[in-house]
């Protein structure tokens, strides 16, 4: 009897158990329910001035019907926040170093090195620096966002995760998202600059030379005046050869071997053709922005109405979340699309300490005191904040001192402290933020009725400066900057600058009038894949940021030129590339390599057959980065190990904390060792270059060949090049991946195509519209609309994206309709 009661007791706990994990899953389930946005009926928006129409289609894409442009901005704001409040969250705090207070002190280190530049009271700064009208439109966009935040059932699944509440959204947050963009496309850091100062420190000036002439392959300029050819100029084997051999006996070449720093992706495409070269007769543009893909997109697609002066104005295409505007499309004017421009926009500089007082620093105009910026850092589950100092200077913040920084790499807060004997420190010159220069001028872009007018505005676009690639109604089409330009003429070299030069760069702001211009060239057509656009006089004004080395600009020029009638079909195919002339080259220095390694001969004795086997597979290659693609595979999974073993060979005696990529001619070097192979420059531990080579084919085998000696299902590219786009919260808790991530589906081309595409990393969206005639223009971009996972449209349009099919650029019949209005 006992027995039975215990028994009985331990099932109705486990009962009581079920059903309270069951109430409590009920519960969050209701909660997350409630999160959703709302899709029809009618609701209140403070500030709101007239009645606002909010449409969603099948996909989810929103149009919005405003009476002006304010309301529209109120609008806009209220589907973002419905739809994206959390990633907005996270994107307005990576720009102003808060995200320690939302998720805890794993990311006090990224809040740290964020605020080297811009806090919280520098984004305020630039907020109260903002012309009157900017700034209405800002504070209008965020009444709407805490409207849209507010009108929520249940605050998003994310809050409840982190069990925090969201906190209001400000106006001046649209500039803490600019930022976040701005670290994303700029070299914040001078990694460039701090890596050419050690690389002069014990490199010869053969090496660099060769290093700082920018040679690059596949060099697709705009003009003829950029074009260099980079076979002209000898690689300079024995000197570096010289400086490797006395590095390597050393105990500091023992001690560093190995250093290497990363390699950055380069993305982002658009071209555009004019009338001449279309089916249609029309100019023709293409915008294929690429990113780091997480979910949900970067991207919201919108068509908006709003009147303007009695006339009602469209727009349709990408709008970010966090700020008001249209990014990238067309108004029905003018269409436009935007690709990093890699412009020289940051630079260490020499700060000399005053010998007699080291508060002080000298300039040109005499000492000035050094500045210090305090900040508290507030951190979840602390009670007290961290509080973070920055030294100041009147060029930018205090990098750590050269000695630290060569053994640990950039540590903003270890910057030298008052009192400490240092001769010299440097500081980091960002131009691309600070002192006014991100403000909400992209909403110019937008009212353009020309090119002529679109380009007058873009000096003022008050964003990370872009190629702006567009073409209008007219039919003509052009290239210029977006965005805030300094004249580099004076400061060509990529070393740390001294007082007086950094002072010229500041001052050296270049006016709208000199902005490097391309109209209407002859061949009818522009290009822009990060590549280097013009030389002569516009190319020393722009200066040398890290542009792109791996021929997609050659492809796509090659293919627009190739043809006269052009349409959106045609576009599409060219977004969808695949084509790989970056390898063409190394496919046959592997033939070649493959043919010295016969059966039971040379150090891989044994590997005969399986090398035999990747012979056939290289000589049957048809050029292409294909999901079934074996050679692509092999020779992806070749180059990888390759490279970085040479790149760590080659910089080692430039220490750590230096990133050898940023350099103009580091491509270049890469490319004329793997091929010209100089018997001097073999990396370390291996007998010559074949040995080298076979060696890693040999690695490769090991994985891609069956014990029966077939090449595995699992050894192509598309078993390797799968999408892996996550949500943030699926990395911290993968049991949830499933609902919160998108397929880990195969995906055609790499970062050497035109269809940019890594696991992480490809096209943000890809659009092709004519202005004037967008119903026959098209966009897809990664993810859905929405952010939330329980959302029907938080998937919605990707597998198009996927598939690389035609999607409209204008939305399709509308499936929900909303109402806002005024609060009486």
């Amino acid at each position: 009897m006992g027995r039975f009661r215990i028994f009985r007791w331990s099932l109705g706990v486990a009962v009581l158990v079920v059903l309270l994990f069951a109430g409590l899953g009920a519960t969050m389930a209701w909660l997350f329910r409630a999160s959703l946005p709302i899709l029809e009926g009618e609701v209140r928006v403070t500030g709101l001035r007239a009645g606002v129409e909010v449409e969603r289609d099948a996909l989810g894409v929103v149009t919005i019907r405003a009476a002006d442009r304010l309301d529209l901005a109120r609008a806009t704001g209220f589907v973002h926040a419905q739809d994206r409040y959390f990633s907005m969250d996270l994107q307005r705090r990576l720009g102003s170093g808060e995200l320690a207070a939302l998720i805890g002190a794993v990311a006090l280190p990224i809040d740290r090195r964020r605020r080297l530049h811009a806090g919280p009271e520098v984004i305020a700064e630039m907020f109260a620096g903002l012309p009157a009208g900017q700034k209405a439109l800002l504070e209008a966009y965020a009444e709407g966002v805490n409207a849209g935040l507010a009108s929520l059932g249940s605050r998003p699944p994310e809050y409840w995760l982190l069990r925090e509440r969201p906190q209001p959204w400000q106006a001046r947050d649209t500039l803490a998202v600019a930022v976040a963009m701005a670290y994303v496309l700029q070299d914040a850091e001078a990694r460039m600059g701090w890596t050419a100062e050690r690389a002069r420190t014990v490199l010869p000036e053969e090496v660099m030379t060769f290093l700082f002439h920018g040679v690059r392959f596949g060099e697709a300029p705009l003009d003829e005046d950029a074009n260099v050819d980079t076979g002209a100029m000898p690689f300079p084997a024995e000197a570096w050869a010289e400086v490797l051999e006395r590095f390597s006996g050393s105990a500091e070449g023992l001690a560093r071997r190995g250093a290497v720093g990363e390699e950055p992706f380069f993305g982002s495409n658009a071209w555009v053709v004019g009338p001449e070269r279309t089916r249609g007769g029309r100019a023709l543009l293409a915008g294929d922005p690429h990113l780091g893909l997480s979910v949900p997109n970067t991207w919201y697609r919108m068509s908006l109405f709003y009147e303007d002066q009695g006339a009602v104005r469209s727009l349709h295409g990408a709008t970010f979340p966090g700020a008001p505007f249209l990014v990238a499309g067309s108004n029905t004017r003018v269409a436009w699309s935007l690709t990093n421009s890699y412009a020289r926009m940051s630079d260490l500089v020499r700060v000399e300490v005053d010998p007699a007082d080291s508060r002080y620093y000298l300039t040109p105009d005499g000492r000035e005191r050094f500045g210090r910026r305090r900040e508290q850092i507030f951190v979840k589950g602390q009670r007290e904040a961290v509080v973070h100092e920055v030294k100041t200077t009147r060029w930018g913040p205090v990098r750590p001192s050269a000695s630290s920084s060569a053994s640990k790499g950039l540590q903003p807060e270890a910057a030298t402290a008052d009192g400490e004997e240092e001769d010299s420190v440097y500081a980091l010159l960002w131009l691309g933020l600070g002192q006014g220069r991100l403000t909400a001028g992209l909403g110019q872009l937008e009212a353009a009725n020309s090119l002529q007018e679109l380009f007058a505005a873009s000096s003022e676009g008050g964003i990370p400066t872009q190629n702006l690639i567009a073409a209008d109604s007219m039919g003509r089409i052009g290239w210029t900057l977006l965005g805030r330009l300094h004249d580099r003429t004076s400061t060509p070299h990529p070393f740390a600058l001294e007082a007086a030069e950094a002072d010229v760069v500041l001052a050296a702001r270049v006016p709208a009038s000199a902005y490097p211009v391309i109209l209407d060239p002859p061949s009818g057509t522009i290009w822009s894949a990060n590549h280097r656009k013009v030389g002569g006089a516009p190319g020393a004004l722009i200066g040398e940021g890290g542009f792109a080395r791996d021929g997609r600009a050659l492809r796509i020029r090659e293919r627009l030129l190739d043809h006269s009638e052009h349409d959106v079909s045609s576009f599409l195919a060219l977004l969808l590339d695949t084509r790989t002339i970056y390898f063409d080259d190394y496919r046959d220095l592997l033939m070649g390599v493959l043919d010295d390694f016969p059966e039971g001969e040379g150090a891989d004795s044994g590997q005969g057959p399986r090398f035999e086997k990747m012979r056939e597979i290289l000589r049957d290659w048809n050029g292409t980065a294909a999901v079934d693609s074996k050679a692509y595979r092999l020779l992806e999974a070749w180059y990888g190990r390759a490279s970085r073993a040479i790149q760590t060979h080659l910089f080692a005696p430039l220490g750590e904390g230096v990133y050898p990529s940023r350099l103009p001619g580091f491509g270049e070097v890469l490319r004329r060792v793997m091929l010209e192979q100089p018997a001097s420059l073999v990396p370390l531990d291996a007998a010559d270059w074949n040995a080298f080579h076979g060696e890693i084919l040999a690695e490769i085998a090991e994985t891609a060949f069956d014990g029966a000696g077939n090449w595995m299902p699992t050894a192509t590219w598309g078993a390797y090049n799968r999408l892996d786009m996550r949500h943030p919260f699926s990395n911290m808790v993968p049991q949830v991946s499933r609902w919160l991530d998108m397929p880990a589906d195969p995906l055609p081309g790499s970062t050497f195509s035109p269809r940019v595409q890594g696991r992480t990393f490809g096209a943000s969206f890809r659009m092709v519209v004519s202005p004037g005639d967008e119903v026959s223009g098209l966009f897809h971009m990664p993810g859905g609309n929405s952010g939330h996972f329980l959302s029907p449209f938080f998937r919605a349009g990707h597998a198009d994206w996927v598939e690389g099919r035609a999607v409209p650029l204008l939305p399709g019949e509308a499936v929900h309709r909303l109402r806002l209005h005024p609060v009486p």
